[in-house]
């Protein structure tokens, strides 16, 4: 199979036309048509499901976009190590994540990387868990970090560990001192929450509809930064996991409580990376370096009897 129609066949796949598939690739729709027809007629199926909304893989063009990400990724990693083996860097990592994980974690994680890899250079792109999820299996990234509550499909999962939810709070804040929590016991505190359809807010929703509590939420939103900096200035409880803020609460007036309710123990952080594919040296790296720096969070996080 020919590259250059592979190429056309996974941009069509991407944008879900061959309108919009022409405007990225600056290629004519007929040449692009030409091409997957000619894929079709060599592989003797087809590949795309043209319906009046747009064009989707057919179950063969999802085994075949499979294999051409696979393929495209294996001849980068190939480029990669060359390049590396003869300047000691490479192509940037490129990483997917919840913003939780972005905004501390992450940031902390690369720079350490870098000490010992001068050289190395990444790029992040913040996303919902679904979309994290879609760009590591499509390829599109080299890894992801998100929080799930049910394995994710399509994906290796490199690490996984459970996420335990806590409450975080300033240290002037009259529960601050308890060793753990239930949530019922923030009932009666302003609370700042994310975003419905979140991860950490489903299993929030479940534990208060199972428990009958109601929580008196002042503030919600998508940004786990500005839930965190309305904390600091009042006497409201935000919830958080360690890998999200550990490295925030060593320079701030803030501290983490673990909740014990069983709902709030079913989200995983995970490590993914796609699904059959060999890293380069530089990827593979950082990934057990991610790794064990999660698995340490891990250890940190575990809950306290009550």
């Amino acid at each position: 199979m020919h590259n250059t129609a592979l190429r056309y066949f996974l941009e069509v796949a991407r944008a879900g036309s061959l309108g919009r598939a022409s405007e990225r690739l600056h290629i004519a729709p007929s040449a692009i048509s030409r091409q997957i027809a000619n894929l079709e007629q060599e592989v003797g199926a087809q590949l795309f499901e043209r319906l009046p909304t747009g064009m989707v893989l057919s179950p063969a063009g999802e085994v075949l976009a499979s294999h051409a990400r696979r393929e495209h990724l294996e001849r980068e990693r190939v480029l990669s190590e060359i390049q590396e083996s003869s300047t000691d860097g490479g192509r940037p990592i490129s990483v997917a994540s919840t913003e939780g994980v972005a905004r501390n974690f992450l940031p902390h994680v690369m720079s350490e990387f870098r000490e010992a890899y001068p050289k190395a250079c990444f790029v992040l792109n913040v996303a919902v868990p679904k979309i994290v999820i879609g760009m590591v299996k499509d390829g599109d990234v080299d890894l992801g970090i998100t929080f799930s509550t049910k394995p994710s499909e399509g994906v290796q999962v490199e690490y996984s560990a459970r996420s335990q939810i806590h409450a975080l709070m300033h240290r002037q804040h009259p529960l601050s001192k308890r060793k753990s929590l239930m949530l019922a016991d923030l009932q009666p505190y302003p609370m700042a929450l994310r975003e419905e359809g979140s991860t950490q807010r489903q299993l929030v929703d479940l534990c208060c509809q199972m428990e009958g509590l109601r929580l008196n939420a002042v503030l919600t939103s998508n940004d786990s930064g500005s839930l965190q900096q309305f904390v600091m200035r009042s006497n409201a409880i935000a919830l958080t996991s360690k890998v999200s803020e550990q490295y925030e609460l060593q320079k701030n007036d803030l501290i983490s409580i673990a909740l014990l309710n069983a709902e709030l123990r079913q989200r995983d952080v995970q490590l993914l990376t796609m699904a059959g594919r060999t890293l380069p040296f530089n990827i593979r790296r950082f990934v057990d370096l991610l790794a064990i720096k999660m698995a340490a969070m891990d250890k940190l996080s575990a809950p306290p009897e009550r």
